[in-house]
């Protein structure tokens, strides 16, 4: 993810006959895998970062799902998550849990956050997962009074009962206009 936004944000530096400059600051600038994008591009990159990636399961080679949390109490995101667990039920042999653990910045914006993965090996069981404990999650969310999410950016679907549809958001949500291009619309 981090080449890829370096690649995006380079590509942006500059354009047709004005040529621009990327200045990258890293508190680990010798970093292997940073040296070679920087010096090689992005092909050695991704070709260096692959079997790193295959073996740790890691996608492309694995599944991951990540639940966020946030709230403006330290231990509220956490309790949250912790909960979210509970609800999980056994996991199949090829799923596992990570967490929940604090978010790398743990408070942004007056607010804490952490976070829960799933990793699988798999897409099928996967999804499947996350379809039977996702319902069990939202209510979680209504019974904790978290905010839930829309992100209108995906709302021009066919389907007129598509959660992505702001008229079916549900109350008490966060709706975001797009990407991170976007501001974010509440």
């Amino acid at each position: 993810r981090l080449a890829q936004t370096l690649v995006q944000v380079a590509g942006r530096a500059g354009r047709a006959e004005r040529p621009g400059e990327v200045l990258i600051q890293s508190q680990y600038p010798e970093h292997p895998l940073l040296q070679v994008l920087v010096t090689k591009g992005y092909a050695a990159f991704a070709a260096s970062a692959l079997p790193e990636r295959a073996a740790t399961h890691w996608p492309p080679f694995g599944r991951l799902a990540l639940l966020r949390a946030s709230s403006t109490q330290p231990e509220a995101a956490l309790k949250f998550l912790r909960a979210a667990v509970g609800e999980a039920g056994p996991l199949p042999r090829s799923l596992q849990l990570r967490g929940p653990v604090p978010a790398a910045m743990l408070r942004r914006a007056g607010r804490y956050h952490a976070q829960l993965r799933v990793e699988g090996t798999q897409r099928a069981p996967l999804q499947r997962f996350l379809t039977q404990w996702l319902p069990k999650v939202e209510a979680l969310r209504d019974a904790f009074h978290f905010p839930g999410m829309g992100v209108f950016h995906f709302a021009f679907v066919a389907d007129t009962k598509s959660s992505y549809l702001p008229h079916n958001y549900i109350p008490n949500c966060v709706a975001y206009s797009g990407t991170h291009d976007n501001n974010t619309t509440v």
